[in-house]
């Protein structure tokens, strides 16, 4: 039995703080975490978006065709757009990160008053790049037979870092894909089977 004078014991004389070397161990190992998992992070956001905008941009492409074929001509064309996406761009740049308009065009190219746009996607986040072969330079056309008027690719990068890169590749018979890395060297390839060199084609 306890004598009335013993207390029990209180949660303050219980708790111990840290000394000095346990206080700096523990920010070392902190300081340690935080620079191996904040550069991941960083890596696998620019990753899932790179991701994203190039799944747009197929699923836009396929749309486009399939648009072309159903409504049975004369075509339908995926322009590059100004960066509110209002119109088509003429700048004959091959630059593309400004956006695209998909819509329903009369047989010359052009998106005029009263034709249908089908689609629009805005500018692509700063510091994204993407960039289109000598076959696209400002527009993609898909006839009514699902065939593109014209062969070339896309590449769509962060910064200028080919080891991110992602590639669209429109063949002859106007079928889409991606470009692979069939080399395992974290760079994909083009239309003819080579690593991308640049992430501004001309």
């Amino acid at each position: 039995m306890k004598r009335a004078n013993e207390r029990a014991p209180t949660s303050r004389s219980r708790m111990r703080g840290l000394t000095l070397p346990e206080l700096l161990a523990t920010i070392a190992v902190a300081a340690i975490v935080l620079g191996i998992a904040v550069p991941s992070f960083r890596e696998l956001f620019v990753q899932n978006r790179l991701t994203t905008r190039i799944n747009h941009l197929v699923l836009d492409l396929n749309f486009a065709r399939s648009e072309a074929v159903k409504r049975g001509g004369p075509q339908v064309v995926l322009c590059k757009s100004t960066d509110d996406g209002a119109s088509c761009s003429t700048a004959a740049d091959g630059i593309w990160e400004t956006g695209w308009i998909v819509f329903v065009d009369d047989g010359d190219g052009v998106l005029e008053v009263g034709e249908k746009k089908l689609r629009v996607r805005l500018p692509l986040p700063a510091g994204f790049t993407l960039r289109a072969s000598s076959g696209f330079v400002d527009k993609v056309i898909y006839r009514s037979t699902g065939v593109a008027a014209k062969t070339g690719q896309f590449t769509l990068c962060a910064g200028n870092d080919r080891t991110r890169a992602r590639t669209v590749i429109i063949n002859a018979l106007g079928r889409i894909y991606q470009g692979q890395d069939t080399d395992n060297n974290r760079i994909p390839e083009n239309e003819e089977n080579h690593d991308i060199t640049t992430c501004t084609p001309p």
